[in-house]
């Protein structure tokens, strides 16, 4: 080549590059800033780790330890009409997953299961699962674990028999009784089945009075927005949303009007997700609104009211939204959050203190797959950080998280008489020696249809000690002073006794 051929082409690769990166600026997807490293990343695993396929069509996934190795396993569905639509892996606690569709005692044919939660119903220790289909001539199907991947449908001797089909299926102690109770969002009402103790349940929604009907209700979220110790119930609709508080006497009553979150009747609100976003102990909350130009996010007032503060909190670029969450995917000790869109890349806003945000999805390398129905955090590997699986109609993924940042694993475990032993409700206060305290519940679902693991997850930050308070729906408190997690990242805290380990 010669110094002129050489040089002719040199100019046009510089100016395809040139042409190139005007592309990219446009689009967003490069930027001076985005050069600067992460100090949190995201590495797609799902192929070293055996996942496979899910499917087609994914619409739903969970992460829970099925068989109590301590290891998450995990159940995905899809509406594909082929089978199998039911997935259930099992995590062989060394990076990679095997499928065990076989055997399990649930069947994972042509069932189209569209939402699910995991939590103990009946006490014995083992985690329960009930899921929810999208046929309205089909009754949520609830199963009792009978240990190393055994399963048993108890409908029969449960009592739930209303055939319609579950937007949302969630595990809650909504009259703290200890023992889990389940709320179902249907298509145009709600169900709320009441748990008896010895796992026989009843409708009460009627005599709770949660009968409103509407054009189409999407999903229903539990949090305690108030701190009174009782959760109350967001419901995600198509028109205005409701905010019903708990009466603490086994009734609701709709304040959705005077707390301010109604948001706008042309919305189609169909998730949302609760977390305090500015360490002051009160659960604020976000929504994915599938028919908008923007998600909306409402800061806790502390007096029963909630602000939209979207757009000055400047992340009005989500909406169109599938689902959502609030983690701290970064372990600081801020909450930050994650919402999946319909036809654009997910967004994962960072939390910068002060009720500000910044979109990092596309620097982190979690902003795909694109459409994504469902997403659970959980910690697969055992490091203390959060991973992520992702489940929608185009494709599915497994994150694995990174962080040079501090966190641990925080598992609590009701005496199963005056708490569920799921602890589902109960709340874990943490204070580091800086003064951050952060607040976390146990929940028993989240977002459009998911479950996100039941321990929960605290960041750090740079500092290793820190002090914890175990508030039981028993009414009972714990505290541990001087904990460290400079080489055990996990910690076990039970009711009885009040006993705390660490590994």
């Amino acid at each position: 080549m010669s110094d002129r051929q050489y040089l002719s082409a040199l100019i046009i690769v510089s100016v395809f590059v040139s042409v190139l990166m005007c592309i990219l600026f446009a689009a967003g997807k490069y930027s001076v800033s985005e050069t600067v490293p992460e100090e949190a990343l995201f590495i797609k695993t799902d192929q070293s780790a055996g996942i496979y396929s899910l499917g087609n069509m994914g619409n739903h996934v969970s992460w829970v330890d099925l068989n109590s190795d301590g290891c998450l396993d995990f159940v995905a569905s899809n509406t594909d009409q082929r089978p199998p639509n039911l997935y259930i892996y099992q995590n062989n606690c060394d990076g990679t997953f095997e499928l065990l569709n076989e055997n399990t005692g649930i069947p994972t044919g042509k069932v189209h299961i569209i939402s699910s939660s995991a939590g103990d119903f009946d006490n014995d220790g083992l985690v329960d699962l009930v899921l929810g289909t999208n046929s309205f001539y089909m009754v949520p199907r609830l199963y009792k674990n009978l240990g190393e991947f055994n399963f048993i449908q108890a409908n029969k001797f449960s009592n739930i028999n209303n055939k319609s089909l579950a937007k949302s299926i969630v595990f809650v102690d909504y009259n703290l009784d200890g023992y889990l109770d389940i709320f179902q969002s249907s298509y145009k009402r709600m169900y709320l089945y009441t748990n008896d103790g010895r796992g026989f349940f009843s409708e009460l929604s009627h005599k709770s009075k949660l009968t409103r009907e509407f054009r189409s209700l999407n999903s229903g979220h539990w949090f305690d927005y108030n701190n009174d110790k009782y959760p109350d119930l967001f419901l995600s609709v198509d028109g205005y949303n409701r905010l019903y508080r708990n009466n603490k006497d086994s009734t609701f009553s709709d304040v959705s009007k005077k707390s301010g979150v109604m948001g706008d009747e042309k919305w189609d609100t169909v998730a949302a997700c609760s977390g305090d976003i500015d360490n002051d102990g009160d659960m604020d909350f976000y929504i994915a609104n599938i028919g908008s130009k923007r998600n909306a996010l409402y800061r806790n007032n502390g007096d029963g009211t909630f602000t939209d503060i979207t757009l000055t909190s400047h992340i009005s670029g989500g909406g169109d939204g599938r689902t959502c969450s609030i983690i701290d995917y970064n372990a600081d000790g801020l909450n930050d959050i994650y919402t999946t869109n319909h036809i654009r890349p997910s967004k994962l806003y960072k939390n910068l203190s002060d009720n500000k945000f910044k979109d990092v999805a596309y620097k982190t390398g979690i902003d795909e797959p694109v459409d994504a129905f469902t997403i659970s955090w959980g910690d697969y590997n055992g490091d203390a950080m959060l991973d992520v699986i992702l489940n929608g109609h185009f494709s599915h993924a497994l994150y694995q998280g990174s962080t040079s940042n501090n966190s641990v694993i925080i598992e609590i475990i009701g005496d199963g008489v005056n708490t569920n032993t799921s602890a589902i409700g109960s709340t874990v206060e943490l204070v580091l020696n800086t003064g951050m305290r952060q607040t976390k519940t146990v929940l028993g679902g989240r977002g459009c249809c998911e479950h996100d693991m039941l321990p929960l997850h605290f960041g750090l930050g740079n500092e290793n000690e820190f002090d914890i308070k175990v508030d039981w729906t028993s009414g009972k408190s714990c505290k541990f002073e001087n904990l460290n997690a400079d080489n055990k990242k996990y910690y076990k805290v039970w009711e009885k006794d009040c006993r705390v380990f660490s590994y």
